[in-house]
């Protein structure tokens, strides 16, 4: 029978190796279908955004919101600036996952 610890690494190993297989595999597969890109296109200030980090431990990526938008020669957004609970940053679009996009209609 197992022991405490041998079940304890055995759940923090598959937690380990499902969280790769969600950077390898799920977020790969929104980039190349163009889910993100069809999103980039709605990102706007105030967007609810998920910040990718993938030298962060499993769980712990920061949830930010985008405060200015920075546009390339050719118009689309490449980079925008977020402001996360530890600071304000530039990031490039890519490495964003937007959570909620601001409701122009809504006036709330």
């Amino acid at each position: 029978s197992d022991s405490i610890s041998q079940k304890w690494y055995k759940i923090h190993s598959l937690l380990d190796k499902f969280w790769k297989a969600f950077l390898q595999k799920y977020l790969l597969e929104m980039r190349r279908y163009g889910k993100w890109a069809e999103l980039h296109k709605d990102v706007q200030i105030g967007t609810l955004v998920l910040e990718i980090d993938p030298n962060l431990p499993r769980g712990q990526w920061q949830m930010a919101l985008i405060q200015d938008i920075y546009k390339s020669r050719d118009g689309h957004i490449r980079k925008v600036e977020i402001k996360t609970s530890k600071g304000v940053y530039i990031r490039p679009i890519t490495r964003l996952v937007p959570l909620l996009v601001p409701d122009e209609n809504n006036s709330d």
